[in-house]
Order: structure tokens, then C-alpha cells, then sequence
């Protein structure tokens, strides 16, 4: 279930209080939004690399014109996943 306005209050409130904020890689609302909704939060951007590195290298160059630090992941197959399949 997604609320369209939801990822822009949780970038609002977090800041109220000087609690940080990460958007994701697959967020619903842009970098550049999430940025102006709540421009002087504590906010940064959490990037799981994709395999088309260049598609990835954009969004980090997104989050750093919005002055947003980025930390990245690599997906990883957890012991549960390799168990279940994934599912």
C-alpha cells in the first residue's frame, strides 16, 4: 500500500526533529523533491547498485547536485533468500 504524498512527510517530520532521512533507489518521488521537501534535513540517498552502471552513476550524480551525501549497497543474497529462493 503507498500513499503518493507519503515519501514527502517522511522527509517533512524527520527534519522537524534533526532526524536524518534516506530516500532509496526505487523511492516514489524524485531526488531533487525528496531535496526541496525538506532542504535543511539531515537527508541522503541510498543507492543499490544496479547492473547498468551508468543508470547508477546518474542517480549518484542526481543526489550529489541536490548537495545529498549517497551511501551504496550491493544487492546481496542473504541466507534466508538462498534458501527460499527469494521468496
Amino acid at each position: 500500500m503507498m500513499q503518493t504524498e507519503g515519501e514527502y512527510a517522511g522527509a517533512r517530520v524527520p527534519g522537524r526533529f534533526g532526524i536524518p532521512f534516506s530516500l532509496y533507489t526505487m523511492g516514489t518521488a524524485s531526488i531533487e523533491d525528496m531535496a526541496a521537501a525538506n532542504p535543511h534535513g539531515r537527508n541522503w540517498f541510498q543507492l543499490y547498485m544496479w547492473k547498468d552502471r551508468e543508470r547508477s552513476m546518474a542517480l549518484v550524480e542526481r543526489a550529489a547536485a541536490a548537495c545529498l551525501p549517497v551511501r551504496c549497497s550491493l544487492w546481496k543474497r542473504w541466507h534466508r533468500d538462498r534458501r527460499s529462493a527469494g521468496t
